[in-house]
């Protein structure tokens, strides 16, 4: 999933960059940002799946954590929808900073849980 983000989220920021100097996307570029996001979507199953396991081993912050993760994955497509209005830079640049760490408190819950299990 982050793979697939973040190559959605380099995209994005790359259209942003051009429409701040004035060039429009091309239709080949939009086309493959709308599979990315198209993709990520798709990839949501995968988090529901782990959510169950997390919870079917008893890693229950852990699967709080996935779903916090999750949760801001979702915002962030919500935001970058081609319906809302074009996102800045700088405003991507701060939901790929939340993702990111979104994704280290998954991981460092996710140790502790692996740490105990030993």
């Amino acid at each position: 999933m982050t793979h697939t983000l973040l190559k959605h989220w380099s995209f994005i920021i790359d259209v942003a960059r051009n429409s701040e100097k004035g060039i429009d996307a091309s239709e080949e570029r939009l086309k493959h940002v709308a599979g990315l996001r198209s993709e990520v979507y798709h990839l949501f199953k995968g988090f529901t799946n782990g959510e169950g396991r997390l919870l079917l081993v008893g890693c229950v912050d852990q699967q709080k954590q996935l779903r916090e993760y999750g949760s801001i994955i979702s915002e962030y497509h919500r935001y970058t929808s081609p319906n809302n209005a074009p996102a800045t830079i700088v405003e991507l640049e701060s939901w790929r900073t939340k993702i990111l760490d979104a994704r280290g408190q998954l991981y460092k819950a996710l140790n502790k849980a692996y740490q105990g299990a030993k």
